[in-house]
């Protein structure tokens, strides 16, 4: 093989997998979605600050780990403090919100629990019922979104679909 040819794999063509997105990207860092994750841990009272956990992947693969303090981590960039700043901000009305889905989901365990109270059971009839007719009809039990499942982040989540007339 002369130094101006190349060797070849097995395709001349990038190996295209699929993204946690659903798109098909080549295993090629500039032509491929890389997602980076942080885990801020509470505050364990350590001098170098709270506990981190970076995370990085791309595809479907499973992640690379690194774990730090938030001392080693300096400044946030801009965006990210902003986020943090804003999610800071949002803390005492996201609470509230939990504390009455709780409160809601606690009165439908309840209400579930409860035994209910059936009447005594009729005399049969001498002449046998029709059988009920089915019905098409469905219940739906998706609660609706409330005001922490609003962001870009829960676009379509708990939204109900109106069904053609």
């Amino acid at each position: 093989m002369s130094d101006n040819q190349k060797e070849t794999t097995v395709s001349e063509e990038p190996y295209l997998a699929e993204t946690l997105t659903g798109d098909r990207e080549p295993y090629v860092w500039d032509h491929a979605t890389i997602f980076v994750g942080m885990v801020i841990y509470p505050e364990d009272g350590a001098p170098e600050g709270r506990r981190v956990a970076v995370t990085a992947w791309s595809h479907r693969d499973a992640p690379v780990a690194v774990t730090c303090r938030k001392s080693e981590l300096g400044a946030f960039p801009k965006p990210m403090a902003d986020a943090l700043k804003q999610l800071r901000a949002d803390f005492p009305a996201r609470e509230a919100a939990s504390r009455e889905r709780d409160r809601l989901a606690a009165e439908r365990r309840a209400a579930v629990a409860k035994p209910v109270d059936k009447p005594a059971p009729k005399a049969k009839a001498a002449t046998k019922a029709a059988p009920k007719a089915a019905t098409s009809e469905t219940v739906d039990v998706v609660p609706e979104a409330g005001p922490v499942e609003s962001g870009p982040l829960f676009a379509g989540i708990g939204a109900r679909k109106e069904e053609p007339k």
